[in-house]
């Protein structure tokens, strides 16, 4: 057979370059017509809705209650450790994410799956408002309250969550800008009632931050009564399909159950059991084990692998923060060495500083990281995530009072440091999140994602509080409690040092994409079934009826990636690759990575291939073997002659 002449388009690219011309000209917008971009993709009412609920519930109310939850607990007298766990129930909501998507999406309200759900939380959320306000609550009851108030919340922000992944498909170009006009809101609003939640708590106590939740909690019912959201009326017939659809895949149900499950099982163990810290611990990790397993053998490979490393990267974020806030904030007669904070400057000051630090993130993000992999940017974060929690270690041993640095810049310092980090760490796990909510189940989807996440970091909460009970970490606020802090540096130092695990294993569970690329086919519905660990897709053989063949190996030693060509009536219609685990069409670009490039001189390549695919040459007659395990540095599609269809039909690597 002679060697082809392929017109293939092979560009290299290096990392966080842009790949269009789109993608160049965004760079290049100012903030006029980088709004009026935003708009013209999505409308203007969704960017209304999204100030509602996100800007005002999640920047205002969220800041409020964030702000004055510990004051509440503190003026309860509930412990470190133990005022760790009330917290992490009252965020569990975020958890139970799946069982209300599944919820909203099967079970419509007079034909509507959204605008009704966002009234019934509303009304409930305002109810735990007003009481926790009046303060005669006990310790269960003020966060069973809060419970409430977060419910709205999640409810809300899961319910636009599957509305701007629905819009995000008309242009995903764009999503990265729509997350950027999200954030914006939502530090403008935590600024707002951080700055003046310690005012609030000094001159009324912490309870009547709650009043001040009411009215942001409410604006959110004038653009769902416009109907904003978009919610249309389903028929009986329509609510019939979707259903069949939903149901039809079984395993989706299953990880609803079970995530949801394991959330109300923590929830339950602190409001009706009597548990003690480490038996609390002993039931989270069981609950990990459960769902990540289930999570692993009941999804496809790549989706799978996104929900597992959400809830490692969760677990592994050990927090300590019950006893940090004692540490801070507890007087002189308490720890007569701490620094001896006031409700001021660490519920407003520090919360002002880190709301605009996580700006500057938000902004830092997508300036400059929005097109980075993956792989490389989650390495970098973490690793610097890893460094700014060791710092803290020099404040808890009050060498920062050796090195002639004051408390309050220490902590400022460190607070702007942390809320950098964790912006641009969440930022591209909404956009992965996003990618993977296939057509007509964003809810759902969107919420078994989303719910891993919130699961996993309730893990790590509940890790982090019986790792300060093991090291007799338990202040209260009682007087003259300064040996309760003689271990907090080491808890410090190991919570520090546990989410290597996660970033090493974002290797094995990530894709190395981009965070614009498309990463399910577009219309792809299934996500959870075609590729299931428990099911294994027999490979089709017939590529002229829409199905792939049998692919030979591109690589070494029977590894690297596989290569298939859809054909239809003689002409490539698509390429498919299993390695990202994706369906390519004409017009896409497909990266082969720089690790599988090698120069012709043997040498390993400095940056990725990028083939055009609509260029691909045709081949006529005959098939070219990947073989030998050489080095491949080119794909080439390869199909059988037009008159030859009923054979097989694959795509190889050439040597360049």
């Amino acid at each position: 057979m002679s060697s082809p002449s392929p017109r293939a388009v092979v560009t290299p690219r290096a990392l966080g370059t842009p790949r269009t011309a789109e993608e160049l000209a965004a760079r290049n917008e100012n903030l006029i017509q980088w709004y009026q971009g935003l708009e013209k993709s999505y409308g203007r009412e969704l960017l209304i809705m999204l100030i509602c609920a996100q800007w005002f519930l999640k920047g205002l109310v969220l800041g409020w209650l964030y702000s004055s939850i510990d004051w509440v607990f503190r003026d309860l007298g509930v412990p470190g450790p133990r005022l760790q766990i009330y917290k992490t129930v009252t965020q569990l909501p975020f958890a139970l994410k799946p069982i209300i998507g599944l919820t909203t999406d099967t079970v419509p309200i007079m034909g509507y799956r959204r605008n009704p759900y966002i009234l019934m939380v509303t009304v409930v959320a305002v109810c735990g408002m007003v009481i926790l306000g009046g303060g005669k609550v006990n310790a269960v009851e003020a966060t069973f309250c809060f419970f409430l108030i977060q419910m709205q919340v999640a409810v809300i922000d899961l319910l636009t969550e599957a509305r701007y992944t629905e819009a995000m498909r008309d242009d995903p170009l764009r999503f990265p800008d729509l997350m950027t006009f999200v954030w914006v809101g939502i530090f403008a609003g935590l600024i707002i009632s951080t700055a003046s939640s310690g005012f609030i708590i000094d001159a009324y106590g912490p309870y009547a931050v709650a009043y001040f939740m009411i009215l942001p909690g409410v604006l959110v019912l004038y653009p769902t009564a416009r109907n904003y959201m978009n919610d249309k009326c389903l028929s009986s017939a329509e609510i019939a399909a979707l259903r069949e659809q939903i149901f039809a895949q079984k395993e989706i149900l299953w990880l609803v159950v079970i995530t949801s499950v394991g959330a109300l099982i923590l929830a339950c163990v602190v409001f009706f059991g009597n548990l003690t810290i480490l038996q609390n611990y002993y039931v989270a990790l069981v609950v990990l084990a459960v769902v990540s397993a289930s999570f692993y053998l009941l999804c496809r490979p790549e989706i799978g692998g996104v929900n597992v490393f959400f809830l490692l990267q969760g677990a592994c974020l050990l927090s300590i923060e019950g006893a940090m806030f004692y540490f801070f904030t507890d007087t002189e007669e308490q720890y007569p060495e701490g620094p001896h904070f006031s409700a001021l400057f660490y519920a407003s000051v520090t919360g002002v500083v880190g709301a605009i630090s996580g700006f500057v993130g938000m902004i830092l993000y997508n300036k400059y990281l929005k097109w980075w992999r993956y792989h490389p940017l989650l390495v970098v974060l973490n690793s610097l995530l890893v460094v700014a929690n060791l710092i803290n270690i020099i404040v808890f041993t009050r060498y920062n009072l050796v090195l002639g640095i004051p408390d309050a810049l220490f902590v400022l310092g460190s607070t702007m440091f942390h809320w950098v980090l964790y912006m641009l760490l969440y930022m591209p796990a909404v956009v992965l999140t996003s990618q993977f909510c296939p057509k007509g189940l964003e809810a759902t989807m969107f919420a078994l994602i989303a719910g891993a996440w919130n699961l996993g970091w309730a893990v790590g909460q509940y890790g982090g509080s019986a790792l300060l009970y093991i090291l007799g970490v338990q202040p209260r606020g009682a007087p003259n409690e300064s040996a309760q802090f003689k271990n907090l540096w080491l808890a410090a130092l190991i919570a520090a040092l546990v989410p290597i695990i996660s970033t090493t294993a974002a290797f094995f569970l990530l894709p190395n994409a981009t965070q614009t690329e498309t990463l399910l086919p577009d219309g792809e519905v299934r996500p959870y079934t075609c590729l299931s660990g428990l099911r294994k897709a027999k490979k089709p053989t017939n590529a002229q009826n829409g199905e792939f063949p049998d692919l030979p190996t591109v690589g070494g030693n029977g590894e690297g990636a596989r290569f298939g060509v859809l054909v239809e009536n003689g002409t490539v219609v698509s390429v498919w690759t299993t390695r990202p685990g994706r369906l390519y069409t004409a017009g896409d670009e497909l990266t082969i990575s720089r690790e599988y490039i090698l120069t012709p001189d043997g040498k390993p390549s400095n940056s990725d291939l990028v083939i055009v695919l609509n260029e691909i040459d045709i081949l006529q007659g005959g098939a070219e073997q990947a073989c030998c395990g050489s080095p491949w540095r080119r794909m080439t599609s390869v199909v059988e002659d037009a008159e030859e269809q009923e054979e097989k039909s694959y795509g190889t690597m050439s040597k360049a």
